[in-house]
């Protein structure tokens, strides 16, 4: 086993997202993935090199630490682009590799949509624990580069927040450390505005007016029946967008 000189540090900077499936709650998302430590075995006095105090290498040819992502839902786990890593003559080693995941995201729907979705994406060892690699985040995380977010026409990302933490398995008496970073993001709600609530708003407003209508007046019924299908039909397009579940209905749904 090699001596980390220092714990590695972490830093996800979010730049986009690529979707958001609802229905699935699954978000996809497109970033880099900043990662910083120190290998004692890749210390050289640059004097005896005729002063290289730097060199670049390819992952294959040095350790780098291998995390997993708790909250994965792909089958080929994460997936980052073959980069070249930036090492010093004190150990240092720095990695700024682009990254691609997809995670488990429970969608809160009760406020649709108007809502606000929180959704977590946890990097830890799969091997080994705090004792053996400690896993921390950069001290000057600044939401994670809020300002280098692609523009989204549904999501707007309002903060993203990371912490450190400790958590202990059954399998093992040292804890693990990992750094988990939480995602706010805020639906942008005009389109549906437009396409749901103002339409539905109408058609209550005309299903009560077939009651102001005489009986004798030969639409009465089917002005009732076509907009009982109206109210179906806008019922099937709020729950085809919206996930499978038994507790919370939104809002919108009523």
């Amino acid at each position: 086993m090699r001596a980390l000189l220092d714990e590695p540090k972490q830093q996800l900077t979010v730049n986009g997202w690529l979707e958001m499936d609802e229905p699935k709650q699954q978000l996809t998302v497109n970033g880099w993935l900043e990662m910083t430590w120190k290998d004692e075995y890749l210390v050289w006095n640059p004097d005896n090199y005729d002063g290289v105090n730097e060199i670049f290498v390819s992952e294959s040819d040095i350790w780098i630490p291998k995390l997993k992502l708790l909250q994965n839902v792909a089958f080929e786990f994460l997936t980052m682009d073959e980069v070249e890593l930036w090492v010093t003559s004190d150990g240092t080693v720095q990695w700024h590799a682009p990254i691609m995941f997809k995670i488990y995201c429970a969608v809160e729907v009760s406020k649709f949509p108007f809502d606000v979705q929180y959704c977590e994406a946890s990097f830890l060892s799969w091997v080994y624990d705090s004792a053996k690699m400690n896993l921390s985040r950069f001290d000057n995380d600044d939401d994670s580069y809020n300002h280098l977010f692609s523009i989204n026409g549904v999501w707007s990302l309002q903060k993203v927040d990371s912490s450190q933490e400790s958590i202990y398995y059954m399998c093992c008496e040292a804890p693990f450390s990992r750094v988990v970073y939480r995602l706010t993001l805020k639906r942008g709600s005009m389109f549906y505005v437009f396409s749901m609530i103002i339409p539905s708003v109408i058609l209550t407003t005309i299903s009560l007016l077939v009651f102001c209508m005489p009986p004798e007046s030969g639409e009465k019924i089917s002005l009732g029946i076509t907009n009982l299908l109206a109210f179906i039909l806008f019922q099937q397009l709020i729950s085809g967008a919206m996930p499978p579940q038994g507790i919370v209905v939104p809002v919108v749904g009523f």
